[in-house]
């Protein structure tokens, strides 16, 4: 079966700004055409071209796909912060102003403090000169960097195994 989703955009200003396509074995981000990503000091950067599908009705980038991309905001900056893999527990947002497609929407998120178990982030994803969104979020650690790829004790799909 073929992949369904959004192609990414091989973007030269994104490149010439330092981005690499974030690698990722996430399904979900596959579908919406990509991230890309980079790592300065702290912080860690996302970014997106809008494409159509991802907008409302005016044009703008879909509230829902704003929350979608601030959890893996949340996730990936942990991810790449503290060399853990891990899954998002709680994001909390705030809308603060619209996107229309082809801006290029970046984030930016630190982590205020991690301990052994859990990972605690801010940040914000801007387009042009305006913020978009403030986001906060805590991110449950569960192992490295590389895995593991889904919760403990659930399959593929977020289900229980058989007995």
């Amino acid at each position: 079966m073929a992949a369904v989703g959004i192609k990414q955009q091989d973007d030269a200003a994104l490149r010439a700004a330092g981005f690499e396509p974030y690698e990722t074995p996430s399904p979900f981000i596959h579908f919406i055409g990509g991230l890309w990503c980079k790592v300065e000091n702290d912080r860690a950067f996302a970014a997106v071209r809008i494409q159509d599908p991802h907008c409302n009705s005016f044009g703008s980038i879909h509230g829902g796909m704003l929350l979608a991309l601030s959890d893996q905001l949340i996730a990936m900056s942990s991810r790449l912060l503290t060399g853990r893999a891990g899954m998002t527990m709680h994001v909390d947002a705030d809308f603060l102003d619209a996107a229309p497609a082809g801006t290029v929407l970046q984030g930016e998120a630190r982590v205020l403090r991690a301990t052994r178990s859990t990972a605690f982030l801010e940040g914000h994803w801007h387009g042009e000169d305006r913020q978009v969104m403030r986001v906060s979020g805590l991110v449950r650690l569960m192992g490295d960097a590389d895995g593991p790829r889904r919760a403990p004790g659930l399959d593929r799909w977020g289900k229980a195994p058989e007995a």
